[in-house]
């Protein structure tokens, strides 16, 4: 299958984005159009009618800046425009879902597992797989 737009979800750990790379790759080649997700999970919040208020501001500061660096270097590795990376805090599984829903994604790729400390995929893809509109493409190390 073909797909016009694809959501690919990177906690940025070192073997998840070789697997990911491989799949932008091949649906580069297919004419996909790319989008590159990282949601960070907040450092310590408090949460109050639906909102997640930071405990430590410089913490949650420093996260975001890290992130958004990496995911500069990802985009201009893949020669991607930087409109089609998007780095935010949230909860993992429900925003993955909401973020391919606002893309019209027709496929959700993302690794299924990780030891990463900034935790993102792991019991996410299940969440994912079980919950998504799309299609999901989970790779595995």
């Amino acid at each position: 299958m073909i797909y016009k737009k694809a959501l690919v979800c990177t906690d940025f750990n070192e073997k998840n984005d070789q697997l990911l790379l491989r799949a932008i790759e091949r649906t580069k080649k297919e004419g996909t159009t790319i989008h590159l997700c990282h949601v960070i999970k907040p450092v310590a919040a408090i949460s109050i009618n639906y909102y997640y208020y930071p405990l430590s501001i410089d913490m949650e500061t420093e996260a975001l800046k890290m992130a958004e660096e990496k995911m500069k270097e990802s985009l201009a590795n893949l020669k991607l425009p930087t409109e089609q990376g998007r780095v935010f805090f949230g909860d993992p599984k429900s925003d993955i879902i909401r973020e391919a829903e606002k893309l019209s994604a027709d496929v959700i790729i993302l690794a299924g597992t990780s030891h990463s400390t900034l935790g993102m995929l792991g019991s996410v893809a299940d969440y994912v797989i079980n919950n998504a509109k799309c299609d999901v493409l989970v790779l595995r190390g």
